[in-house]
């Protein structure tokens, strides 16, 4: 270390994890008690407890977001349009028509996203603000979250969340252990214990730990949830005693505490250091595929108008003066009224560029980003609206998040979805048993008469009802007597702890609804690892065999089951001597248990596949073909088996157990051969048939996405058996498909087996699904060949299950798909911490507000309460969303053209001297007033079909995939819309301007001695586009509502009413002179707003010509659109008829008839007695005509 320098100096700067290897701790916050032992590489300054998902602070929002805004092509270029307009010496309309839309776009967006960021603060500020306890100089006192520094010690309560990653130092059990719902991270609701460290277990008060001197050294932070290693360095009095820290040391911030009063721990990992905020990915701004295509076509037009800039610029010089006026000083002008000569310079042809382009940059609509942005805002505010979207239960509507991605919901092509809490509702029920070869029902074990199955319907004993009401006897001893021995297994083969329930924190004991407790007093809360057991032990209870903890004495643990079966409560002690664990690779686990009545079994649980080739009496046959009647429904099904052990072989296991728990190297793998050679020769008791409950509609909903066109993808923590069970059940993996399983890999067989599948999946034609674990897939993403060929797998697929997946793991799927060759829209769904990473990562993210915590949907773009909501969120809403917002913008860039096609033409009649058609007043006002309101109010309400039709019909939402609304085919077909209305008004117009229509020569413009002049022309023209883009868009609309009429006669007739006020307002010159005019208020007190409109609007309505030409013109204009409009609508139908017709035909060919009714040439008269006139004669052999 240098020595120049102390250790805190040195760091100072360097709160980054990525500086150091590892950390070290001071617990309590403290100085470090072996200070010396510090090496250089060692990370001793941390970051804050403060969680941040905001873009801005109050200051940085006026720099990042105009900066933001300017990224967008139309706001960059109408920024320069500004700029140049502002510095052209004279400009030919005013630069207030290109000043005053941009700042009125860009402030109403800063006002929107303001706002979106407002929330998101508030939503961090709920985390940062929440209380925590915290020990300071020996008393815990109340803090903020943001306010836990690493080191602190922080006390933690029964129901209440960790707020940063701790290591458990003490807890309020004796034994140091505690139990934790890791929900927010894994996905699973289960408790899973976690201990304190031996050396500190003892501090339970805060007198002993503001005594405790410790430090911990420990790896910096990764994002793997499933690796935490350090050591514990405790100093008493002048000794040093080390401890070591694992995985089941350290509470994870977003676990819950459960079951246990409170715990203490020492904060490691703090803010983004922490595991969930390292599996988290930052909130990038995402854009909808119909942004990303606008910015295309922006791009398109932006080319269009440098073609019309350059086009005109060089007709200028080339045919629009005279040349040698133009370029020759020494030649007399021919006329005096074109003033003096002007040289050609650079310079001038630079300015009359930039002239043109101000004269044309009309053709790109400023007002799109705006008008799209509050259209998004409000059209969002629907689907929260939406009754439909709102659940009672937790009375809690659907919440958009980000309406930038409205439209996106009507593009997914590929869904990721989380199965805890998302397709189920955690709720596991026991269904049914199969003992001894005979099926029961739960009613049955219940009654203990009779012996149903509510899925073969085979009754094989009575079941007569007792009207008494008691329960009936069952009328074959033998039977309950296996029903009880099966029972017993089930109470004691588990890991399941209980505790009396408590209502501490509102926390109720029961959260499992699938479990009814009996009438006793008391009541228990069962916390397990899994929820397959948790259900068993529950059931079991619910049967008459009921669990009611363990105590643990010198002889084992003490197995403590009441049971009730007999009439009688009897309370009986079963001692497990050894627990086998279970794992992955044998799919089982097993207890040692000594019986009340002396007997040493062992009792086996687990999947059929491991456990019945062990088994070699009972009844395996029947049994086995329950199990595929169970799996066959979508249940869990588990087998169970027992063994009857003699003392001499429970000390070979014991000698042969404790000498593979010595060894250092394969010590897991040599437990397992131990637990191999025990776990054989087994009897047969029968399976169970547990039921992992659906939300409601989740099968309903994941038919209707896949005829949508929707890829459905599971991603998942839990383990393969269960995420392959849940598929099965929800419809997602269907019998008759063939599954490829991509588990249990190693480094040099997981490229052969993707390849394998690869090359079998190119020469067979069948319905695939697959399987995948989160081991194979770290093996399979580092490396570029695997991924491809995994993607090559899995977009032949119908379905695809990922199991044990990270959350970083489920991130880099979706990214993976993502970013693939086909580029398809993503969507993920989740409701826990775990799924952030994969919500953030899609195009989409979509968050459930389950029991998992608010994570997901603070992080998500859309939530709601219910799975089968997304059927409508997707095929009603995101429907919708889409067709309004493509033909929005489709319909801006249109009435664009169709308004300022014709100041191009205009330039070829005014010899291209920049005149412009239309004045600054209405350039200012088209895109903002006339033509907005209209489309604004279509985009909001318009529905091409109504709800009952998108959700009975869900293949109506293959018709607007892959942005087909703005595809190539639509936009050039929306341009040649506006590019014919242009011609058909301008040239319109033209010709009502020149045709005579007598002998005087004098053109329809002149009536009663008025003469219509130029600037009549040009509001004559702006008229008529101002009608005709209004029809159109009422043209366009499928479903007339009040508010789409009423917004087209506003925008008419306030540009009716505000033309007339203009051309007749005057204005005090006191006014004009105050702004630097130079007026003289005796001669003239009043002075027109623009001189050069004067009463021109009142003049033009008073030509009867005017209004006939006006009709006329608008006829022209949309009798193509009409023709267009019913061919396209009817195009499906010819289509369908022609392929029919080409059928018939085809089919008469092959039955050998040549000569077809009906279809033949009228004129063909090859024999005497063959077809004139479409009729046969002397025929002697008609084809049947109905073939």
């Amino acid at each position: 270390m240098n020595s120049k320098r102390g250790w805190k100096d040195r760091f100072s700067s360097k709160r980054s994890a990525k500086w150091f290897q590892n950390r070290v701790v001071p617990v309590g916050g403290k100085d470090f008690p072996y200070k010396q032992q510090l090496d250089e590489d060692m990370q001793v300054t941390f970051c804050t407890n403060n969680i941040k998902s905001s873009k801005y602070n109050i200051l940085t929002f006026w720099f990042i977001n105009p900066y933001e805004q300017f990224r967008r092509v139309a706001n960059f270029y109408f920024l320069i349009v500004a700029i140049v307009q502002l510095s052209l010496p004279e400009p030919p309309v005013s630069p207030f028509t290109s000043v005053a839309p941009l700042v009125f776009v860009v402030i109403t967006t800063m006002i929107k996203q303001g706002y979106e960021d407002f929330c998101r603060h508030k939503s961090d500020n709920a985390i940062n603000k929440a209380p925590v306890n915290i020990l300071k100089e020996g008393k815990v006192v109340t803090a903020m979250s943001e306010d836990i520094q690493v080191g602190d010690i922080v006390k933690v309560k029964k129901g209440e969340q960790f707020p940063s990653d701790l290591v458990l130092i003490s807890t309020s059990l004796p034994n140091g252990k505690c139990f934790v719902m890791t929900a927010n991270l894994d996905g699973e609701t289960n408790l899973k214990p976690l201990s304190a460290s031996k050396e500190t277990r003892d501090c339970t008060t805060p007198e002993l730990l503001a005594n405790l001197q410790a430090q911990i050294e420990c790896q910096n932070p990764s994002p793997d949830l499933h690796s935490f290693n350090g050591r514990l360095k405790v100093k008493k009095i002048n000794e040093l005693i080390p401890g070591s820290l694992g995985l089941d040391n350290i509470a994870l911030r977003g676990t819950q505490l459960r079951n246990t009063d409170h715990v203490y721990g020492c904060a490691v990992y703090t803010g983004r250091d922490t595991k969930m905020s390292q599996n988290s990915k930052l909130g990038a701004n995402k854009f909808s595929t119909v942004e990303k295509t606008m910015n295309k076509i922006l791009l398109v037009y932006i080319g269009i108008l440098l073609f019309e800039i350059i086009l005109c610029t060089s007709l200028k010089y080339s045919f629009g003066v005279l040349h040698d006026y133009q370029t020759f000083e020494d030649i007399p002008a021919a006329h005096w009224y074109l003033g003096p000569y002007i040289q050609i310079k650079p310079v001038l042809v630079l300015q009359e560029f930039f002239s043109f382009l101000v004269i044309f940059n009309n053709i790109v609509p400023i007002s799109l980003y705006v008008t799209l942005e509050v259209q998004k805002f409000v059209g969002s505010l629907f689907l929260v609206w939406d009754r439909d979207l709102y659940d009672p239960e937790t009375d809690e509507p659907a919440k958009c998040n980000s309406s930038d991605l409205n439209e996106e919901l009507g593009q997914i092509e590929i869904l990721f979805s989380d199965k805890t809490g998302t397709l189920t509702e955690n709720i596991m029920i026991f269904k049914e048993a199969s003992i001894a070869g005979i099926q029961h029902d739960a009613d049955a074990l219940k009654k203990i008469n009779a012996t149903f199955s509510s899925f073969t319907n085979d009754s094989n004993t009575n079941r007569e009802a007792n009207n008494s009401g008691q329960e009936q006897i069952l009328q074959n001893p033998q039977e309950e007597i296996q029903i009880s021995e099966f029972l017993s297994a089930l109470s004691v083969c588990h890991t399941v702890q209980v505790a009396a329930e408590e209502s501490e924190n509102g926390i109720n004991g029961f959260d499992n609804k699938g479990y009814v407790p009996d009438n006793d007093n008391e009541h228990l809360e069962y916390n397990a690892s899994s929820p397959d057991e948790k259900a068993l032990v529950e059931a079991c209870a619910m049967f008459g065999m009921k669990f009611i903890g363990e105590e643990e004495d010198e002889q084992g643990i003490q197995c403590k089951i009441i049971d009730s079966r007999s009439g009688e409560s009897v309370l009986k002690l079963y001692t497990k001597l050894h627990v086998l664990e279970f794992d992955s690779t044998r799919k089982r686990m097993s207890v040692i248990v000594r019986y009340p009545c002396g007997k040493i079994m062992l009792v086996t649980k687990g999947a059929e596949t491991s456990v019945l080739p062990m088994c070699i009496e009972g009844p395996i046959r029947e049994s086995n073909k329950h199990i595929d009647e169970y799996a066959l429904v979508g249940l869990r099904t588990l087998a169970v088996a027992v063994k009857e052990m003699s003392s001499n072989d429970l000390e070979n296991f014991e000698s042969e157990f404790n000498a593979a728990q010595q060894a250092i190297e394969g010590r897991d793998e040599k437990i397992r051969q131990v637990y191999e050679m025990i776990e054989r020769d087994y009897v047969l008791l029968g399976a169970t048939a547990v039921e992992d409950k659906l939300q409601d509609g989740v099968k309903d909903t994941l038919v209707n996405l896949g005829i949508a066109g929707i890829s459905v993808w599971i991603l998942t923590g839990d383990k393969k058996e269960t995420a392959i069970n849940i598929s099965y059940s929800c419809g997602h993996l269907q019998p008759g498909m063939t599954v490829l399983d991509v588990t249990g890999q190693t480094n040099m067989t997981i490229t052969n087996k993707l390849q394998g599948y690869a090359d079998q999946m190119n020469f067979m034609e069948e319905r695939f699904g697959l399987i995948v674990d989160g081991a194979s897939l770290t093996l399979i993403m580092p490396v570029e060949e695997n991924r491809e060929l995994l993607y090559q797998v899995a977009s032949k697929c119908r379905a695809v299950v990922c199991c044990r997946m990270s959350p970083l793991q489920k991130s880099e799927i979706v990214r993976m798909m993502k970013n693939s060759p086909l580029k398809p829209v993503t969507a993920a769904i989740g409701d826990g911490g775990n799924d952030v990473a994969m919500i953030q990562e899609a195009h989409v993210g979509l968050g459930i507000m389950g029991k998992e915590g608010r994570a997901a949907v603070r992080s998500s773009d859309f939530a709601f309460s219910k799975f089968k909501f997304l059927q409508k969120v997707v095929l009603v809403h995101g429907h919708w969303y889409y067709y309004r917002v493509a033909m929005l913008v489709q319909y801006f860039f249109y009435k664009n053209v169709a308004g300022f096609g014709g100041q191009l033409f205009y330039a070829f009649y005014n010899n291209f001297s920049m005149q412009t058609l239309y004045d600054s007043f209405n350039l200012t006002f088209y895109n903002i007033f006339w033509t907005s309101l209209p489309i604004f109010l279509y985009a909001l309400l318009e529905q091409n079909l109504d709800s009952k039709t998108l959700l009975n019909n869900p293949v109506f939402y293959r018709r607007i995939a892959k942005n087909y609304l703005l595809s190539y085919r639509e936009f050039f077909l929306w341009f040649l819309y506006g590019l014919w209305h242009a011609v058909a008004i301008f040239f319109g117009w033209v010709l009502f301007w020149s045709y005579t229509s007598n002998g005087s020569g004098l053109p329809l413009n002149v009536q009663s001695d008025e003469v219509l002049g130029q600037f009549s022309f040009g509001v004559c023209i702006y008229s008529t586009v101002i009608a005709l883009v209004n029809l159109k868009l009422l043209f366009q609309s499928r479903s007339w509502n009040a508010q789409l009429i009423l917004g087209i006669v506003v925008s008419v007739a306030g540009y009716v009413a505000l033309t007339f006020a203009y051309d007749a307002l005057r204005i005090n010159v006191g006014i004009f002179n105050f702004f630097g005019g130079d007026y003289n208020s005796t001669i003239m007190p009043t002075f027109p707003v623009d001189p050069d409109r004067v009463r021109v609007y009142f003049h033009v309505l008073a030509s009867p010509g005017v209004w006939l030409n006006t009709l006329l013109v608008l006829v022209v204009a949309l009798l193509p659109d009409v023709v267009i409009r019913v061919f396209r609508k009817h195009w499906a139908v010819i289509i369908k008829e022609s392929k029919l017709i080409k059928k018939r035909l085809q089919t008469k060919m092959n039955r050998g008839s040549y000569e077809l009714n009906g279809l033949s040439n009228p004129g063909f008269d090859e024999h005497d007695n063959g077809i004139r006139g479409g009729k046969m004669h002397n025929m002697t052999y008609q084809p049947n005509a109905n073939v």
